[in-house]
């Protein structure tokens, strides 16, 4: 059961959160936002390098891509690999991590040298999220198909560990993410302007949660798990013990398609969105006034 209470604030981004959580972002203002470039507007991933640049990666290339953070352009490409559907992108320490939709993963040294590590995830799994947690040494893969690798069960989605010292996938998911317990508390909410805004996020035919991961991010300073639904216009703030702490709406007209996220180690929030017919955008949050998570 999820015990938590609706905030509906001004801009009304905020769906629900937990007792005495409080989202630390409004993602209605923007600091910055960026149109990207032709070659990045099926942008996937997104990490932090440093304070002028982030990375990415794109789902037909295998190519590391080097934003500026001053205005958007991109600043370097590396190759490492020939095409792929690649969904996700992690510096840690000096390598950095690329993941496909099949479960693959590249580790890509100082050299521009790929080493592939398979995993038993597999296409039907539709691998879209990738993220570091420092804590624990792993990297996060969160997935927007099958949340396990032969079941089916509509109802959840499931976060895997890849054990870096180990370099091998933990065996079961580390978080799964409850639809049908999420969607319960929405309908339990259902008066008002605040309760219809709850239930159109539910599939109108049989009333399950629409949502499907496409990004996953840690907070450098709580390590929650912030990870992003493209499909279903949702993020959810899940803690470290499987906890979801909040849920905020994504409004179409500025995240068409948020595909990429992630932090800087003072917690400014970068999010992607891929392009169709418009350009990919980059938008940047601060952490609101007053409030640290």
């Amino acid at each position: 059961m999820i015990c938590a209470s609706i905030n509906m604030n001004a801009q009304g981004e905020v769906l629900f959160e937990k007792d005495s959580y409080k989202f630390p972002y409004n993602l209605n203002e923007a600091k910055e936002e960026f149109n990207l470039e032709e070659a990045l507007v099926e942008i996937s991933g997104l990490s932090y390098l440093n304070k002028s640049t982030l990375l990415a990666v794109q789902d037909e290339k295998g190519i590391i891509y080097h934003i500026s953070l001053k205005n958007g352009k991109i600043k370097e490409k590396v190759k490492f690999d020939k095409s792929g559907d690649f969904e996700g992108i992690e510096l840690v320490n000096d390598d950095v991590w690329a993941l496909e939709s099949n479960g693959d993963l590249f580790r890509i040294n100082k050299k521009s040298k790929a080493k592939k590590y398979d995993t038993f995830l597999k296409s039907a799994n539709d691998t879209e999220g990738l993220g570091y947690d420092p804590v624990n040494e792993q990297l996060l893969i969160a997935c927007k198909g099958l949340a396990f690798k032969d079941k089916k069960n509509k109802h959840l989605k499931s976060i895997y560990a890849f054990d870096l010292e180990s370099k091998k996938l933990l065996k079961e998911p580390k978080i799964l993410i409850h639809l049908d317990t999420i969607a319960q508390y929405l309908k339990s909410n259902s008066m008002g302007n605040a309760g219809r805004k709850l239930l159109s996020l539910l599939n109108r035919k049989n009333k399950d949660l629409h949502f499907k991961p496409s990004g996953i991010a840690v907070h450098p300073t709580t390590g929650n798990y912030y990870v992003l639904g493209a499909v279903g216009h949702l993020l959810l703030v899940i803690s470290p013990d499987n906890e979801i702490l909040a849920v905020v709406k994504l409004k179409t007209s500025k995240f068409p398609q948020a595909e990429g996220i992630c932090f800087s180690p003072k917690g400014t929030l970068y999010i992607a969105n891929e392009g169709d017919n418009e350009d990919a955008t980059l938008q940047v949050f601060k952490l609101k006034k007053g409030i640290k998570e």
